[in-house]
């Protein structure tokens, strides 16, 4: 079940602990869909250079028009690392409730949740993370790592996609 908003594309960004759109005045803290497909692209935010990603779920139980939730998050975030940590784990035949919450100390910081029924799905405790550098005087973080392996991750989640092109729920209609 998806937020219920007329036609058929929805577009979210995760944003200080919720996914909003302030055209359509939406805050939610969850969006429950199948996910259909997944891309990393260049962005700017405020005039500089960022790294986005954007998870595309289908909301199969609503009646009528397929509603499909683009849910945007700057990639070198832990919301971005809550998400990419799991993404392998997703069951892709599935519905996922990709969710967001705020960090205690700093609202603006958000986090990724993801459950598959009642079930979270756990985070690749092994999964590149970012890593403080000292540049001259100045500690940076370096998410290199972590983009290098969201990307190879990303490409495993299309190809598996695109070998589920024949999933049928049990309606008997294509899941993707």
């Amino acid at each position: 079940m998806g937020l219920n908003e007329s036609g058929n594309v929805l577009y979210l960004n995760a944003s200080c602990g919720f996914l909003v759109n302030k055209k359509k005045e939406i805050k939610a803290r969850s969006y429950t869909g199948l996910l259909i497909d997944l891309k990393i692209e260049d962005d700017e935010y405020e005039g500089k250079p960022i790294i986005k990603g954007i998870i595309f779920l289908k909301d199969v139980d609503k009646e009528g028009e397929d509603e499909i939730a683009h849910i945007s998050f700057t990639l070198e975030s832990w919301c971005g690392y809550g998400f990419f940590s799991r993404a392998e784990k997703i069951d892709l035949a599935k519905k996922i409730t990709f969710g967001v919450s705020s960090a205690d100390q700093n609202e603006k910081i958000t986090f990724c949740w993801i459950k598959q029924g009642t079930s979270t799905v756990k985070k690749d405790e092994s999964y590149p993370v970012c890593e403080k550098v000292i540049v001259g005087k100045n500690t940076v973080v370096d998410w290199t790592k972590f983009v290098d392996a969201a990307k190879k991750t990303m490409d495993v989640i299309k190809t598996k996609l695109a070998s589920n092109d024949d999933v049928l729920d049990d309606k008997g209609n294509k899941l993707f």
